[in-house]
């Protein structure tokens, strides 16, 4: 792609351009990278991952692979400062390429890092999943 030239007529100087494939003809589908899926989970937990004197509002952390063949885990915690959960509460979003189904992707962390129903332990350090959603996306 050298430009690309809006509904106004201006020509805009690029060498890439990224839209959905409902704006690509068949032609130009059949051409287009295949599609990637990201595992997405979404949890309401009870207390942070973070030591409890942090003052983080917003916490982004990588958590590594839990075995070999598995995917790294970005997560997204957000605090009831951040006006997206209620008090006592965080509203935590992780994601990772999929290599199996989101909740093949995503329960070993969750359980790794918080109580939940799997979890075979009652360990008092880890917070507590008091809601959980999860899917698949593609990008």
């Amino acid at each position: 792609c050298k430009a690309v030239i809006d509904s106004r007529g201006q020509r805009i100087s690029c060498s890439h351009v990224v839209v959905e494939n409902s704006y690509l003809d068949a032609d130009r589908k059949k051409m287009a990278t295949p599609p990637r899926y990201l595992s997405r989970a979404i949890l309401i937990t009870d207390s942070s991952v973070l030591p409890s004197d942090s003052d983080q509002q917003i916490s982004m952390v990588t958590v590594p692979p839990p075995a070999a063949g598995c995917p790294a885990v970005k997560m997204v915690e957000l605090c009831s400062s951040s006006m997206t959960c209620i008090p006592g509460t965080y509203l935590v979003h992780l994601t990772c390429q999929s290599v199996g189904s989101a909740h093949e992707d995503l329960s070993p962390v969750v359980t790794r890092m918080y109580r939940t129903t799997e979890s075979q332990d009652e360990d008092q350090h880890r917070g507590t999943v008091l809601l959980l959603w999860g899917g698949h996306l593609c990008s």
